[in-house]
């Protein structure tokens, strides 16, 4: 309640008046699923069935190199899209040899993939920094989340979902302030008894959707479309448990231009192996990736380690 001499304030939504949103309207469930783009995915993760030495196996393969091929990809018809967000797992279930280890899983592997823009005048502080640090907290670089708030087809035209580009927090080790073209949203199961497993969906943050007149293409999940028609943003899976993000390389590059902003893509792949109920052998690689001159720059390190084998 308004106290005395308080200014009148406008009603907007619902919220305005202390109405609690359970459940969102606008989720359509039952709809086409955009294209699963087999075309465009990159390698899946995949473990091997067959039995493997676990105190040697995250080491056999280096992950750096994928950094620069996992920032792009092609279509069917040769048209080019970037990963603005891809997150993949695998792992491989143990066997019956550890009965009463509470870990179901023996070796495991997971990546993600994020893209962050930053001014163009900003770009080599913040690849520099992070290259310096050398420690990626990969959940601090995720797309903002909007959790049981705006509704889903409210973006970007109501003031439920906040439209707000720059994010400056250092102490994230971000040293510069970075937009994220992608979000995602989510609406909870124990909101809606009609959806099992709640509903969650990844978007063009609402920034960039007004600034570039992106809607959600009526009857096709994980499609963005601009004021033409032409499809900009798809989300689909990503190998056997993931999913993937794009958005059109042309259309994106042009914007970019024309707001003298570049794009910075964070990465973290992590191969683990798994002895009794603790780590036995784990590599962790992370990586920074941009564009310069035309050409995909990137810096990869990574963290070995492995417990001794006579602990066992």
């Amino acid at each position: 309640m308004a106290d005395y001499g308080d200014e009148a304030h406008r009603y907007e939504y619902p919220p305005d008046i202390g109405f609690f949103r359970d459940v969102d309207p606008t989720i359509v469930v039952q709809e086409t699923r955009g294209p699963a783009m087999p075309s465009m995915s990159a390698p899946a993760i995949i473990i091997e069935p067959e039995e493997a030495d676990r105190w040697v196996w995250p080491f056999e393969i280096d992950r750096g190199p994928d950094l620069q091929s996992l920032i792009r990809r092609i279509d069917d018809t040769g048209g080019t899209w970037v990963t603005a967000y891809e997150h993949q797992h695998a792992s491989e279930r143990k066997s019956s040899e550890q009965p009463d280890s509470f870990r179901i899983f023996g070796r495991e592997e997971f990546r993600f993939v994020c893209l962050v823009l930053v001014r163009r005048s900003d770009r080599n502080e913040l690849v520099q920094s992070i290259n310096d640090a050398r420690h990626l907290d990969i959940h601090s670089w995720d797309p903002p989340e909007f959790t049981d708030g705006p509704y889903l087809l409210e973006a970007p035209w109501r003031g439920t979902w906040k439209a707000e580009t720059w994010v400056n927090d250092d102490w994230r080790g971000r040293t510069v302030p970075v937009a994220f073209p992608i979000s995602e949203y989510m609406w909870e199961s124990h909101l809606d008894l009609s959806l099992a497993d709640g509903h969650r969906e990844s978007l063009p943050s609402p920034w960039l959707m007004r600034r570039l007149g992106l809607s959600r293409r009526r009857g096709a999940h994980g499609q963005y479309e601009d004021s033409s028609g032409v499809t900009r943003m798809l989300h689909g899976p990503s190998g056997h448990d993931g999913s993937v993000t794009l958005l059109d390389h042309d259309w994106l590059a042009a914007y970019l231009t024309e707001d003298s902003l570049e794009c910075v893509w964070m990465y973290l792949n992590e191969r683990n192996s798994f002895l009794g109920d603790r780590h036995g052998a784990w590599r962790r690689t992370e990586g920074i990736a941009w564009i310069e001159d035309g050409q995909i720059r990137s810096h990869t390190w990574r963290d070995d380690q492995s417990r001794k084998r006579d602990e066992d």
